[in-house]
């Protein structure tokens, strides 16, 4: 029975211009609420983007400033790569160099030692020579070997070295 009175009242109220009025303004205050909340919606997704979008701006700086230390630690291990690839080609020049010098040296010490061979063969060959004769010269051989062996390694020559190297 409230119910049935309720409605009765209701669509009574309805018919006169107070009620239509508030109707109206229900309407219109239900439809501004609606559009009040789509504008909040709105206003905190764009909130939410423009967080996000800072977010990815810091994270995009950092990124840019790793990339370029990144770079920079290339450029410079690309550096030390040419430095120790110059410092390789001067050992290896250097290295080929000994090597070269050390075969010379070899060569010249087989060659020294082969005609000190050679001159010792020759006085003990020597038929003319007393056994005394052929020790003195063969001992003055080996002496002046090592003479000569002395002066070439010594690079401060003394008067002597001076006069038995060419």
């Amino acid at each position: 029975m409230t119910w049935l009175l309720s409605k009765l009242i209701g669509e009574e109220f309805m018919k006169t211009n107070l009620g239509q009025l508030l109707s109206k303004i229900l309407v219109a205050a239900i439809i501004l609420a609606v559009i009040g909340g789509c504008v909040y919606y709105v206003k905190a997704t764009i909130d939410n983007l423009q967080n996000s979008l800072q977010a990815a701006n810091t994270l995009i700086g950092q990124q840019t400033q790793q990339i370029a230390d990144f770079k920079q630690t290339v450029k410079d291990l690309q550096t030390q790569i040419t430095q120790l690839k110059a410092a390789q080609e001067i050992n290896n020049q250097a290295e080929a160099k000994n090597n070269t010098q050390e075969q010379v040296v070899r060569q010249q010490t087989t060659t020294r030692l082969a005609n000190v061979v050679n001159k010792v063969a020759l006085i003990k060959k020597d038929p003319a020579s007393t056994p005394t004769a052929k020790l003195s010269s063969i001992s003055a051989v080996y002496i002046d070997d090592l003479w000569q062996s002395h002066c070439e390694v010594n690079t401060d020559h003394d008067d002597y070295c001076s006069q038995i190297l060419p």
